[in-house]
């Protein structure tokens, strides 16, 4: 891939006990994480609510093929983002639905399930078991015109409890330890950007320690952290 600049430090990737990949407002952003996760993942989620599944076509990675006859669609193939504007506060709606594939590694014959999810990441977090997730990656995102405005890596307070204090939610779907990977989108969190030079730190009840970066040209870069939570030192 150009532009490609990988590093992760391979024990903390082989060492997560969580098989789950999780990422919202992913768009097609999939190629780069079944290259670098594909390995110790068993199953990716993906979500976007510009999903539309009538002519969906395999994801197209050199590594990676699609068994055809392990597809599955459930939900409306199309749909569109709508306001609903007759209420008292207006919102933003679009029907679910989740085409499920399976792919095989054409050096290893590994499997993995791959589940695009149209809709929003905020309601597909809430569906995920709790203690489930390896890895959770949010990047590319952004609060302005495209952007979904979701602080994923933020504990924002909101009116509607699902798209509130979303990080503290991950925290309990993550399976310790486990990576977090960011570009820093929409992130409350100051040591997640670039311009910061802290490799290690406590933030958010979460012990976080720099273990790789993965960057392409389209995106800014993308490092990936280790988290577990902080000891918390009990006086005797």
């Amino acid at each position: 891939m150009a532009g490609l600049r990988r590093t992760l430090d391979m024990e903390a990737l082989y060492g997560i006990t969580g098989r789950s990949f999780f990422y919202p407002c992913a768009w097609q952003d999939w190629k780069e994480m079944l290259d670098a996760f594909g390995d110790v993942i068993d199953e990716f989620h993906f979500v976007d609510v510009n999903y539309q599944f009538a002519k969906s076509m395999p994801i197209v990675n050199p590594r990676w093929r699609l068994l055809p006859d392990q597809t599955a669609l459930k939900g409306p193939a199309v749909d569109t983002l709508r306001t609903i504007e007759n209420v008292r506060h207006p919102y933003r709606d679009i029907t679910p639905a989740w085409l499920r594939e399976r792919y095989i590694n054409l050096e290893s014959s590994r499997t993995i399930q791959v589940i695009r999810r149209r809709g929003f990441g905020e309601y597909a977090l809430d569906e995920l078991p709790d203690n489930s997730l390896g890895i959770f990656c949010h990047r590319g995102d952004s609060g302005i015109n495209a952007g979904s405005r979701s602080g994923f890596l933020a504990n924002q307070k909101r009116s509607h409890q699902p798209l509130s204090n979303l990080f503290e939610k991950i925290k309990r779907k993550l399976a310790y330890p486990a990576l977090i990977v960011s570009d820093a989108s929409n992130t409350t969190i100051r040591q997640l950007f670039v311009s910061s030079v802290e490799m290690e730190f406590d933030h958010f009840g979460l012990h976080w320690r720099r273990i790789g970066e993965l960057n392409v040209e389209e995106h800014r870069p993308t490092f990936v952290w280790q988290v577990e939570p902080v000891e918390v030192e009990r006086s005797v």
